[in-house]
C-alpha cells in the first residue's frame, strides 16, 4: 500500500514536499538566498575588490553582525548611491527618469521592488532616489537577515 504524497500549501498553490526541486526552491524562498546572492553578486561588481573571496567573506561576516545586533547594515552607503544616481544623470540635470531608476533597481538586483512611485511621476530628484533606494535595499536585505 503506498502512501499519498504530502502536500504543504504556500498560498494557494499545493507543493509536493517529496519533490526535491519544490524542497530546495521553499527553502531558498524561506532563507532569501536569491536575495542574498543578488546583493552580494551586485556588491562584487559594484566595488571590484582586488580580493573577490575575502570581500564577500567580510560581506557575509558584517551582515552576520547586523543580524546578532539587530541593526540594518546597508551594503550601499549613501556615497555609493550618490555615484549611482550621477552615472544616470548624465548631463547634470539634476534628475533622472522613472525608466532610469528601474534600471538602477535593477542593477542593484532589485527585481520586485517593494515601494512604487506614483504614476505622476516623472523626474526622480537626487534626494528622492536616495530616499528611495535606501528603503529599497533595507527591505530587500530584510529579507535575508
Amino acid at each position: 500500500m503506498t502512501t499519498p504524497m504530502r502536500k504543504t500549501s504556500v498560498g494557494d498553490k499545493g507543493l509536493n514536499m517529496k519533490d526535491p526541486k519544490v524542497r530546495a526552491n521553499l527553502y531558498m524562498q524561506t532563507h532569501g538566498i536569491k536575495e542574498l546572492f543578488d546583493g552580494l553578486g551586485t556588491l562584487l561588481l559594484f566595488h571590484r575588490p582586488d580580493e573577490p573571496r575575502a570581500f564577500l567573506a567580510q560581506q557575509l561576516a558584517e551582515l552576520q553582525r547586523s543580524k546578532q545586533n539587530q541593526s540594518h547594515n546597508a551594503f550601499f552607503e549613501e556615497q555609493d548611491l550618490d555615484a549611482m544616481f550621477a552615472s544616470f544623470d548624465i548631463n547634470d540635470r539634476g534628475f533622472i527618469t522613472p525608466a532610469q531608476y528601474d534600471e538602477a533597481l535593477r542593477s542593484l538586483g532589485i527585481d520586485r521592488p517593494t515601494l512604487r512611485l506614483p504614476e505622476s511621476i516623472s523626474q526622480i530628484t537626487h534626494s528622492l532616489f536616495i530616499r528611495s533606494m535606501t528603503q529599497e535595499i533595507k527591505n530587500a536585505s530584510a529579507s535575508f537577515m
